[in-house]
């Protein structure tokens, strides 16, 4: 009877999760050790309708902020940083983490705002969009092998022979 990496448990932890938790840390460290080696800074150009139209947008962004925090529209930093618990002179990194950050509207702000709003969302979308499609890229190979090869793949992950790693 062949027995999935489900039915192996270590310390009340399946052995898939155990392998998929140690190759997500392994991936995430070598994806930090290359992008502190790659660091880039890049350039976004924008016409003066766009601007005002990124404008009315922060506006927006930081008055749903304001509310949030049952603080009036056009709060300032401070009185959200004050509403969200963290100190009324907090940095714009620690309000970005309390969900407090009134961006201002300069052109610092507006390209705070794309970093952090909405590059750096759709970055992490894509990652694990791309880590999905490489796992199942890895499974579509891993069912067209050999028992002998999958064995070998059961093996390098430190699972009992005859495991199936991918469903």
């Amino acid at each position: 009877m062949r027995k999935t990496l489900d039915q192996f448990t270590v310390g009340g932890h399946s052995f898939k999760e155990r392998v998929m938790k140690k190759f997500l840390f392994a991936f995430i460290l070598l994806l930090g050790a290359q992008s502190a080696a790659t660091q880039e800074t890049y350039t976004l150009n924008a016409s003066a309708p766009q601007v005002s139209r990124l404008n009315v947008v922060v506006n927006s962004v930081n008055d749903r902020t304001c509310i949030n925090f049952n603080q009036a529209s056009g709060c300032t930093q401070a009185q959200a940083c004050t509403a969200a618990g963290i100190s009324s002179s907090c940095t714009a990194a620690q309000a970005r983490t309390a969900n407090a950050r009134i961006f201002p509207l300069t052109q610092a702000g507006r390209e705070e705002y794309i970093t952090f709003n909405l590059v750096a969302t759709q970055v992490q979308s894509y990652f694990e969009a791309t880590i999905d499609y490489n796992h199942n890229k890895y499974c579509t190979w891993f069912r067209a092998q050999t028992v002998t090869v999958k064995n070998a793949e059961c093996s390098k992950s430190g699972a009992p022979t005859d495991c199936e790693l991918c469903r």
